[in-house]
């Protein structure tokens, strides 16, 4: 081989070396970027559920408490005073 044949194989081999590295680098970064979104985005929306369930809760409460107030209500109403009041 002369010289000249040495130093295309040896620029090959260095251009295909760093353009390997560059691939696995990139590769990594790109992964390392989508798993900070995604556990970003996990994190996010495990709170926003958790907001969401709290007010969920809440509003049954709050018509659970509704329907029993009504319920005790209509146990106090005089049906004969009713009746009296619709003739």
């Amino acid at each position: 081989m002369t010289s000249r044949q040495i130093g295309l194989v040896y620029g090959f081999l260095t251009w295909a070396i760093s353009v390997w590295a560059l691939v696995i680098m990139l590769s990594m970064l790109t992964t390392s970027i989508f798993s900070a979104v995604g556990s970003t985005l996990g994190s996010v929306l495990s709170i926003a559920g958790k907001r969401v369930e709290t007010g969920a809760s809440e509003i049954g409460d709050l018509v659970s408490r509704g329907f029993d107030k009504i319920i005790g209500e209509v146990g106090s109403v005089d049906t004969n005073d009713l009746t009296d009041q619709t003739n």
